[in-house]
């Protein structure tokens, strides 16, 4: 298994893995939706600007239709949503985090 074809299979919530060259197929809605929501849990100063920068890429590509940079965008995308998942999930109650990566 790949990261892009498990996070994929993730993002599009289906349980069949996909390949990579498929996670140009990754409906891009809900990428979008699910980078957001980890972005927004990701604990940083930086988030108001992870989140515009999120949603800027996205204006900025919405018309490309090269396959190629599509798959290349849509990769982009899982990995950062890879590098957040770890921090996004932290119990901000606790007195003790840890994060397994």
């Amino acid at each position: 298994k790949t990261f892009q074809t498990t996070m994929a299979a993730r993002v599009t919530g289906q349980m069949k893995l996909i390949t990579a060259e498929q996670a140009a197929s990754v409906p891009k809605l809900i990428l979008y939706r699910r980078l957001i929501r980890t972005a927004q849990r990701y604990p940083s100063v930086k988030r108001p600007v992870i989140l515009e920068e999120i949603r800027l890429s996205f204006r900025e590509n919405k018309d490309i239709e090269d396959p190629e940079i599509i798959r290349q965008r849509v990769e982009h995308g899982l990995n950062a949503i890879k590098m957040m998942a770890p921090w996004s999930n932290l119990d901000t109650n606790s007195s003790s985090w840890t994060v397994n990566v």
